[in-house]
């Protein structure tokens, strides 16, 4: 019984190992980010770490056995070769160094098995592979395809990456979108003029505060820093937030004041989920310091 139990726990670890590419494909090419499918993932971690225990286990018993030879170099050489090809020899072992028995044709039909799994996992290794590197072109190709956007007043142009896309949105001047990345840009031109607001720091505040009210959670993510460059005024502050039915998100706030244009100020909100800021942080900057006036 415990020689059956021995079998199937190498031939269950080494079929869930070979779909690993497969899951690969599933999750870098295919994207399926399903609750279903998660949990799947997840039960299929686990089998495996259980899996994985448990030959760890039967190669220690092993081991003591060899441990037991005379020879320094048969203990060497079989300790090596039980440990780089694990799964795939110990049944050999078990058999030989435990039960004292000799390999039968139910080993070679094992070891069989083991190398068209070894076949079916490089052949998807393979696919998943060549599927990532065209992702990978593909995405650089158009990481240098670039789009011009201007606010509704024609006030301003802002230069966007490929994949973000303009929707008439409310009141905004601007208001562009990327759903493949879940990231969101919304531009207001304010002419102080009209307003009780007078400065960057007036209008930071009346929004932070409004946006507090409607949030479970609002909180400064990066502290206030001003830029005075040649031609403008920058001011960015960022703040990470999440409502009842959203994800945690960084809301960074850039004001923008042109020498030229004293009066007006551009006020910028940049979306992202938190757990993606950091990798589209440099891209959100360079929207920002692309905006020309008209």
């Amino acid at each position: 019984m415990k020689k059956i139990l021995i079998y199937l726990n190498c031939i269950i670890s080494a079929f869930l190992l070979s779909l690993i590419p497969v899951f690969k494909i599933l999750v870098d090419i295919e994207n399926i980010e399903t609750n279903l499918f998660v949990l799947l993932l997840i039960i299929y971690i686990c089998i495996l770490i259980v899996l994985s225990i448990a030959s760890i286990y039967l190669m220690v018993e092993i081991i003591k056995e060899i441990l037991k030879r005379k020879s320094l170099g048969y203990k060497i050489i079989n300790i090596l070769v039980l440990v780089l090809f694990n799964i795939l020899v110990i049944p050999f072992f078990y058999k030989k160094e435990i039960l004292n028995e000799r390999i039968n044709k139910k080993y070679l039909i094992y070891v069989s098995y083991i190398f068209i799994l070894l076949i079916v996992f490089f052949i998807t290794d393979n696919i998943y592979k060549k599927s990532l590197m065209k992702i990978n072109i593909k995405e650089k190709e158009l990481s240098e395809v670039y789009n011009l956007y201007k606010t509704k007043d024609d006030f301003a142009t802002f230069k966007f990456k490929y994949g973000f896309i303009v929707k008439d949105v409310n009141d905004y001047d601007l208001y562009a979108i990327d759903n493949n990345r879940n990231l969101v840009v919304s531009v207001f031109n304010y002419d102080i003029t009209n307003y009780e607001q007078k400065t960057h720091l007036d209008f930071i505040n009346k929004s932070v505060n409004d946006l507090k009210s409607s949030k479970d959670k609002f909180e400064e993510y990066e502290k206030l820093k001003t830029e005075n460059l040649p031609d403008r005024v920058v001011t960015t502050v960022s703040y990470v937030g999440k409502s009842k039915n959203s994800s945690l998100c960084v809301y960074k706030f850039s004001l923008i004041t042109f020498n030229d244009k004293p009066n007006n100020i551009l006020y910028i909100t940049e979306i992202s989920i938190k757990d993606k800021y950091y990798k589209y942080k440099d891209e959100l900057k360079e929207i920002v310091n692309s905006v020309k006036i008209n």
